[in-house]
């Protein structure tokens, strides 16, 4: 078997010692892609480097990482710096300019023991994944510095860190969760990262891991308070979640992986705004699926904001809008656009929104690496969705070629196993999203390019500029470019015009999507006027758009209203506190909560007035605020300090989430005296747990830990009740499936 460029091994048999690009031939015939014409592959061929290739291992089982062969899981990309997680570590690679075809990697981070590149890492074994997902953004948009949030299972947990002159450096690291993807999003002045977990939707203040001078080796903010911030919609499920900016919103949407009786499927979407995760509104919550929902993607398409999931053995795409735009919906609708897929048993799904070149791309992807034979991968081209709600299908799987050795027909989703003579070993497409006009992949064994060929340049142009109309002296004005779209490389320049129609302030970059004009105290106040004109190769005299705003005078620093909470002045009903303030002449408000989390520096009003804190330890907490500007010389503290107590009921209540007899196949009929198992969901760390196993007000048994086991002594229906106690405190729970108890059968008649 011959391929393009090389001999690979012999001309029979499988002895590959390496993976070429994705073009494959038989010895005797022309090439055939993975992908239609309009696709290559990067460097054809040329095989693929050692440091993206993981396919040299020949067996049933994963290799583990100590061999240095690195399952690639998931990616995400910001500017021109492409991060990769694989099953022990991350990567960073550089696909700018001539390196896009052929990455560059920038640095590694290993987290398997002797490496000590992590604050923490388990041991391992040859099956061992212990990292699933990734996320970055540009706190900036200046391209400086990265800060990126991989997911992490039991033992190593969520992590932050920041890349910056090709390094990484970890700066957070929670051993107390479990979490299988993550998403970032900037509220404000400040980064999120979201992660999903079986306890609900985890949320990180990333801008306070950032801040801190040390790494921090956290378990859920008991270490480091202000990190770790709690948990959206705490119900346990594994979860697909995505997050969306839209101006000063993000949205978080939240699929299901599996449900329960107390617990249904169900697709939500959740608002929140500058203020913080607290502030989160639940936008969509449609329970009425028919079947389990997995990957999810939210994006916007043409002003409209769409949501495809991955539901009932088929692609779906839904306009949400009607959910974003008003207070709300209970339900979907209809999908735009379905594409059925057939049944897949994969054990994880993605879908990637990307553009390329001015051209919108949905993704979908799997992981099911021990199947042999063909594997259906979507790449969809949405340009007609919102005119025609069609779209493109350009892959479902690519071409084949004749072995010559045996006749049999090869395709690129063959997997190499013993006695199995072609393909590739346990590639799957799990991941892949676009950057210009090249395609990157996650494909388990291999990290692959693709090139789209023969596109139309596309002129760059810009529908419109995002940002408040009102600043202050002091402040810096920041501003954001919006549907900004063109092929190729995109200059942006980015002017601040007086009213006189003046040059006072300019700067000009590729990747400049924000843009912070730095007042000053010298800066006078009045009407002004930001302009950003975007141009490329296909639009070298631009496209320019405009937004006047006012730079308002400073009144005289001072409080007008002392610092307070909502609901005072009883103690918080919530670990996420809400606070208050009113202040005149403030730029800057620094508040220092009291718990011993580093202070924190607002330079909106909006945040500055109205932060929200979230408590991690009971206690009671002295809180007090200092405001200031650049204008006066000496900060201003409150005149008064606040006093806070979090009790313990807040930080961990007491609740029973499931109390259920074990049911072979659902069927829930057991004999007298016959073993009952019982599982148990609880939080808040009972004293004390009572059993009223015939539901009659008696509760005839009692533990200091959970009774799993119990055998009723007549026959009967029962309704069990569970009563757990710290304390002063005590929560009831019936258990809501019907348990019959029948009479033992009659012992069959002695033989005559």
């Amino acid at each position: 078997m011959a391929l393009p460029g090389e001999v690979w091994g012999q001309a029979c048999g499988r002895n590959m010692v390496a993976t070429p690009v994705p073009e494959f031939r038989d010895d005797n015939g022309p090439s055939v892609r993975l992908w239609p014409d309009g696709f290559r592959p990067g460097l054809p061929g040329q095989q693929l480097p050692a440091e993206r290739d993981s396919t040299s291992w020949d067996s049933f089982i994963f290799p583990f990482a100590g061999t240095g062969l690195e399952l690639f899981h998931a990616l995400d990309i910001v500017g021109d710096t492409l991060f990769m997680v694989y099953n022990s570590g991350i990567q960073a690679w550089d696909i700018g300019g001539a390196n896009a075809e052929s990455p560059v990697r920038l640095d590694k981070r290993e987290g398997l023991p002797g490496f000590n590149e992590w604050l923490s890492f388990p041991g391992f074994g040859e099956n061992d994944v212990f990292l699933e997902d990734i996320a970055a953004i540009d706190p900036t948009g200046l391209g400086q510095e990265y800060w990126v949030s991989v997911s992490g299972l039991g033992g190593i947990g969520p992590s932050i860190w920041k890349f910056a002159n090709g390094s990484f450096t970890e700066l957070y690291q929670d051993v107390g969760s479990t979490t299988r993807e993550v998403r970032m999003a900037k509220l404000g002045s400040t980064v999120y990262a979201f992660h999903s977990s079986v306890d609900g939707i985890e949320v990180y203040n990333v801008t306070q891991a950032a801040a801190r001078s040390t790494p921090c080796l956290d378990n859920k903010g008991s270490v480091c308070p202000g990190i770790y911030l709690g948990v959206i919609d705490g119900s346990p499920r594994n979860r697909y979640i995505d997050a969306l900016a839209i101006g000063d919103k993000a949205y978080l949407a939240i699929t299901d992986a599996q449900g329960s009786f107390f617990f249904p499927l169900s697709v939500q979407i959740w608002e929140m705004s500058s203020s913080g995760p607290v502030s989160a509104a639940l936008r969509l919550d449609d329970t009425s699926l028919p079947s389990i929902s997995h990957a999810v993607e939210l994006f916007q398409l043409g002003g409209r904001n769409y949501l495809a999931i991955y539901a009932g053995d088929a692609i779906q795409i839904y306009d949400v809008g009607h959910c974003l735009d008003n207070d709300g919906c209970t339900s979907l609708g209809a999908p735009v656009y379905t594409l059925p897929t057939g049944p897949l048993l994969a054990s994880h799904y993605s879908l990637t929104f990307s553009e390329s070149e001015g051209t919108p791309f949905l993704y979908f992807g799997y992981d099911i690496f021990s199947n042999e034979g063909s594997k259906i991968e979507q790449l969809l081209d949405l340009t007609t969705l919102g005119t025609t709600n069609q779209i493109t299908e350009i892959t479902d799987g690519g071409g084949t070629y004749t072995d010559l050795c045996n006749g049999s027909t090869v395709d690129y989703w063959g997997d190499y196993y013993p006695n199995n003579d072609h393909g590739l070993n346990a590639m799957t497409p799990r991941k892949g999203m676009f950057n210009g006009k090249y395609f990157y992949r996650a494909g388990l064994t291999i990290f692959d390019v693709h090139v789209r060929e023969n596109v139309a340049p596309v002129p760059a142009m810009v529908q419109g500029i995002t940002g408040s109309t009102s600043w202050s002296v002091c402040q810096t004005p920041s501003f954001q470019a919006n549907g900004v779209s063109g092929s190729g490389v995109i200059t942006y320049a980015w002017r601040i015009l007086d009213s006189s129609s003046a040059e006072v302030f300019a700067q000009s970059g590729t990747g400049m999507t924000t843009f912070d004009w730095p007042t000053g105290g010298t800066t006078p106040a009045g009407n002004y006027t930001v302009e950003l004109t975007v141009t490329n190769d296909a639009n070298p005299t631009g496209d320019t758009v405009t937004l006047p705003f006012t730079l308002n005078t400073l009144n005289p620093l001072g409080f007008t209203s002392p610092q307070t909470y909502d609901g005072a002045p009883a103690d918080p009903s919530s670990s996420a506190v809400q606070f208050r303030v009113q202040t005149t002449g403030a730029t800057q408000w620094t508040w220092d909560f009291g718990d011993g989390s580093p202070a924190q520096s607002f330079t909106t009003e909006a945040e500055g007035e109205n932060p929200v804190h979230f408590y991690s330890a009971a206690g009671t907490f002295n809180v007090s605020v200092t405001i200031s500007n650049c204008v006066e010389p000496t900060p201003l503290v409150s005149p008064t300090t606040l006093s806070v107590t979090i009790d313990e009921t807040v930080i961990d209540p007491l609740e029973v989430l499931a109390f259920d007899a074990a049911c072979p196949f659902g069927i829930c009929s057991f004999s007298i005296g016959e073993n009952i198992s019982f599982t148990h969901q609880v939080n808040g760390n009972p004293d004390t747990y009572e059993y009223d196993w015939q539901n009659d007000g008696s509760f005839e048994q009692q533990s200091s830990t959970p009774i799993s086991v119990h055998a009723y002594g007549s026959a009967g229906t029962f309704h069990p009740r569970l009563r757990i106690s710290r304390g002063a405190e005590q929560v009831t729970f019936t258990s809501p499936k019907p348990i019959t108890v029948v009479p033992n059968s009659p012992p069959p008649p002695p033989p005559p």
